[in-house]
């Protein structure tokens, strides 16, 4: 517990710093026609959480708790995301941020974050020599989705906080080390969720936004290679983010779009259309994140039919909210309702 406070407290005080540094040196994320804020905001919170990450480590070597071998490579990739800093002072070009991501994601591999294989019940399927190739492109395909859900006042904060928060526990039997580490993260993103939460008064950019999947990737990656638990089930606390950004992309893709360029057609925006606040819509998903981390930890304990049902549960409020949605948005367009 002193570990997690401490990082919330770290947590605070980064992104204050950093709010005041932005609002100094005119650092600003400048609204237009897709913007959910109407007003220029400060941006670069991602870097009071990785710079807050960073002081956890230290935490933990001054309160002698191990940490995982890996651990060096996530550093190494958060110091290289940093360089996503100068797209909030000048944008940068679509393939200058992939560059960055693949780096990353290169870097994390190479301190140790391999996924070998994925286990799925009783069935195990081994990736062999294409391991290293799917574990970079899932770690590019996580960091792309939490990017583009990220655009809602604390949601991607909350997510995170829940996200590393379910994964700590999930992990805390068989891999301490690894969910220790997942508790220092959940608690800076805590803090920064004080300054982010509705209405926000700093964003997280694309650093925070490309950091936070890759500390879940990596918790995922330790559960299946130590047992702790399978990385489908790791994953699965994900899931609301994930359906929302791989149907919208479905969709767009189905009616031809540019789907390189900005839009405001998530499930998630569509709520603030309809008139949802800021507070409903992240509660929303907040609730099926809570009921898919608790169906993980129930299916990964033994608690099947139980954990099935929750699923089946959080399936159907995904499935049946969407379709409401969707027709709900139809009416508005038209000026029907």
């Amino acid at each position: 517990m002193t570990l997690f406070f401490l990082s919330v407290l770290v947590g605070w005080v980064l992104t204050a710093i950093v709010r005041l540094s932005c609002l100094k040196w005119q650092v600003f994320d400048v609204p237009n026609l897709r913007s959910a804020h109407r007003v220029p905001m400060p941006t670069l919170g991602g870097v009071g959480l990785i710079v807050g990450f960073w002081v956890v480590l230290g935490i933990h070597r001054i309160l002698n708790m191990p940490l995982p071998e890996s651990v060096w490579g996530l550093l190494g990739a958060s110091v290289v995301l940093c360089l996503l800093i100068r797209d909030e002072v000048r944008s940068m070009g679509r393939l200058e941020k992939l560059c960055v991501q693949v780096v990353a994601a290169l870097v994390l591999v190479q301190g140790g974050v391999v996924l070998e294989s994925v286990t799925l019940g009783d069935f195990v399927f081994e990736f062999g020599s294409w391991d290293f190739f799917v574990t970079v492109f899932l770690m590019l395909v996580l960091q792309n989705v939490y990017n583009f859900m990220d655009g809602l006042d604390g949601f991607a904060a909350q997510q995170g906080v829940l996200v590393s928060g379910i994964l700590a526990i999930l992990l805390w039997g068989d891999a301490p080390f690894m969910a220790g580490l997942l508790v220092g993260v959940c608690g800076v993103t805590l803090g920064f969720w004080f300054w982010n939460k509705p209405p926000a008064r700093i964003f997280m950019g694309d650093v925070g936004a490309h950091f936070l999947p890759l500390c879940f990737m990596m918790g995922a990656v330790v559960g299946e290679s130590t047992g702790a638990i399978s990385f489908g089930l790791a994953i699965l606390p994900l899931g609301a983010f994930v359906f929302d950004a791989v149907y919208t992309l479905i969709r767009r893709l189905l009616r031809k779009e540019n789907i390189t360029l900005a839009h405001r057609f998530h499930v998630y925006q569509r709520l603030q259309v309809l008139g949802w606040t800021p507070w409903y819509i992240n509660g929303i998903y907040a609730l099926l994140t809570v009921i898919l981390g608790g169906g993980a930890w129930l299916l990964q304990f033994g608690f099947v039919s139980v954990g099935y049902v929750l699923l089946g549960l959080s399936g159907l409020m995904v499935i049946g909210g969407t379709v409401y949605v969707e027709r709900q948005y139809v009416v508005v367009e038209r000026g029907d309702g």
